[in-house]
């Protein structure tokens, strides 16, 4: 292979990687309107849908409410809630997530 088509070949996979990472962006943050619901199912896929009348009442009637804030984990095939709550010194415990969540999966502020 000469230098020139090495060179160009080079250049070639260094911009197919970038294109390749350009197109699994991380997610960007998203807002929960009023009468929508995040449907998470058994496998980890997330929704983000309306409901109806039927749909509200069952809602009221059914869920509990969320402290003002709270995260879904999933880990082994289990989903998990996680509500912010005031930690010890008074701090809440979402006030440290900057060092546990990894920004590179994900858009969390």
């Amino acid at each position: 292979m000469t230098p020139t088509l090495t060179k160009t070949a080079l250049f070639a996979g260094s911009i197919a990687a970038l294109m390749t990472a350009a197109a699994i962006p991380a997610r960007a943050a998203q807002t929960i309107g009023d009468h929508q619901v995040v449907y998470v199912d058994p496998t980890g896929t997330s929704d983000v849908v309306g409901v109806n009348t039927k749909g509200h009442d069952m809602m009221m009637k059914r869920a509990r409410p969320l402290p003002a804030g709270a995260m879904i984990y999933r880990s082994g095939g289990k989903l998990y809630l996680l509500e912010d709550k005031k930690m010890a010194g008074g701090k809440m415990l979402f006030d440290g997530k900057a060092d546990w969540l990894d920004r590179a999966v994900g858009g969390i502020r």
